[in-house]
């Protein structure tokens, strides 16, 4: 995706935060039903299913890697939890 944007063209990534299904989970504060539909998605319909979980670090990194540079969490615009339920992440390719 990084290499089809124009140079300075910005992505934005939106993905489950692995570190409040792990949070929630290990404190007793999401269910088991609910922290499985976050980790693999609902499966109710064809394409509903994740690939793979990111917490930041690991996004930033990969998003890093992929091209983009600088990369900014953008999550506070759209989540107020302490821990959100998702990442947001926009990255701008840089060469």
């Amino acid at each position: 995706w990084v290499e089809s944007l124009a140079l300075g063209g910005g992505l934005v990534v939106i993905t489950p935060n692995l570190g409040y299904i792990a949070h929630g989970y290990a404190a007793g504060t999401l269910p088991t039903g609910e922290a499985v539909m976050r980790l693999y998605g609902e499966q109710n319909y064809p394409g509903n299913f994740h690939f793979n979980l990111f917490d930041r670090e690991s996004l930033r990194a990969l998003m890093q890697s992929a091209g983009c540079d600088p990369v900014y969490d953008i999550t506070r615009r759209y989540e107020s939890r302490a821990h959100p339920m998702s990442l947001y992440m926009v990255g701008y390719r840089k060469t």
